[in-house]
């Protein structure tokens, strides 16, 4: 069955049956070989389709079978053609390029080497595409499923579309699908206003301090860094997991792609079963951690690509600061907030030049900056704030950056 997958009545039922008498003899006479390549007969694939585009389009398998709670296959992003039969790719490629041309779902019967099969195609388009131009929207990711024509069809894989949009300054965005927000267990959101729970983009540093548990963050961080130091649009593959309300801890796949001249992701995360491999990711934030045991003193850190706290110290989560307050107005989920919302407006443009200075010295405490940080009672405090960039080993430069807080040593600004 590794070298041949033959679509026969054991295959259907998962493994290898006996042969009791009075078997379906149609059923025997049917027996078809496929050749060489992945099993995926009533089974769902999910394709990244996001080069099915000019003269050598390409599709890329991600993963067969992850609908099932025993396990799927899980693939770094080869092609089908490498993977799959090629009666499969005949029967799948021409409707798969029917869905992404329309947008729609395709499903049809036909016949497979002589059998009757049923097939179902779902295109998943880009949610930030679709929003602003839906007929030229890029379908990032395909469901295909091809199987017995007299059986129904599994439900589809749980997962959806995602959409990254990152500015050179400012907080980024993290565009989802209907699919993504009921992942992560939450009400769809009306599309009528760019503000979740209002609109369909998430700020990315509430995802990153509220909806990525801290042991499994810098896993996340790593494909998110990628969008500023990627120089192809290579596929990029994250396993982690969450809290997820009475079925314990999720394990979820993120599959995408950079596209740094646009500063732009895009991709797929789907819910999987947990792959006895998987690590358990850093622990505790191992630099974060290294950096809170070597002080005492009211610190927080910044993380300049996703623009908002990266970790803090005891001392500073006593100084009365909105950071880690589930304050924000429309922020209905509360967590941390992107760290230039937090200053006073007058201060936020030099605060930001001070901050990507240090990130450009590692290692060297800048001289304090005076500004004033929101406070919990929707007003603001003023303290001292120095930065010092943390090393970034094989860079000249550092997305990290240590802020050191004191009270002000010198007259105190208006608040």
């Amino acid at each position: 069955m590794d070298n041949d997958h033959e679509i026969t009545a054991q295959a259907r039922r998962g493994g290898p049956q006996p042969s009791p008498a009075g078997r379906d003899t149609r059923r025997n006479r049917g027996r078809r070989t496929l050749g060489g390549g992945v099993d995926s007969y009533g089974r769902w694939l999910v394709l990244d389709t996001q080069r099915f585009t000019g003269a050598k389009p390409q599709i890329c398998l991600l993963s067969v079978g992850a609908e099932r709670s025993e396990g799927a296959q899980l693939f770094d992003g080869p092609s089908i053609t490498s993977r799959l039969p090629s009666a499969v790719r005949d029967l799948l490629v021409p409707r798969i390029s029917k869905a992404i041309e329309s947008k729609l779902e395709v499903s049809d019967t036909t016949t497979l080497l002589g059998s009757a099969v049923r097939t179902r195609i779902i295109p998943l388009s880009d949610p930030f595409e679709e929003l602003t131009d839906s007929s030229g929207a890029m379908v990032s990711v395909t469901l295909a499923y091809y199987g017995d024509r007299d059986q129904p069809v599994p439900s589809p894989p749980q997962g959806g579309a995602w959409h990254w949009k990152i500015p050179r300054t400012g907080s980024p965005r993290a565009y989802w699908s209907d699919e993504v927000f009921k992942l992560f267990g939450f009400e769809l959101p009306p599309r009528i206003d760019a503000e979740y729970p209002k609109g369909i983009w998430l700020d990315g540093a509430m995802f990153f301090s509220n909806l990525i548990p801290p042991e499994w963050r810098d896993e996340v961080y790593t494909s998110y860094d990628h969008v500023f130091d990627a120089t192809n649009d290579d596929l990029i593959v994250r396993t982690y997991q969450r809290p997820h309300g009475d079925i314990g801890m999720q394990t979820l796949r993120m599959c995408g792609r950079a596209y740094p001249q646009s500063m732009i992701a895009r991709g797929y995360t789907g819910a999987i079963p947990q792959p006895a491999n998987l690590d358990r990711g850093a622990g505790t934030e191992p630099l974060g951690a290294t950096i809170l045991a070597s002080t005492t003193s009211a610190i927080f850190v910044v993380n300049l690509r996703a623009l908002h706290v990266y970790t803090m110290s005891e001392p500073f989560r006593e100084l009365g600061l909105t950071i880690g307050a589930e304050i924000r107005k429309g922020n209905t989920l509360g967590g941390a907030l992107p760290i230039f919302d937090l200053c006073h407006p007058d201060d936020r443009p030099e605060f930001e030049r001070l901050l990507h200075r240090a990130s450009r010295e590692p290692m060297v405490r800048l001289p304090a900056m005076q500004i004033r940080l929101a406070t919990l009672d929707g007003g603001y405090r003023v303290v001292d704030v120095a930065p010092a960039g943390v090393s970034n080993p094989g860079s000249q430069s550092s997305h990290l950056v240590v802020c050191y807080v004191s009270e002000p040593s010198q007259g105190v600004l208006p608040a």
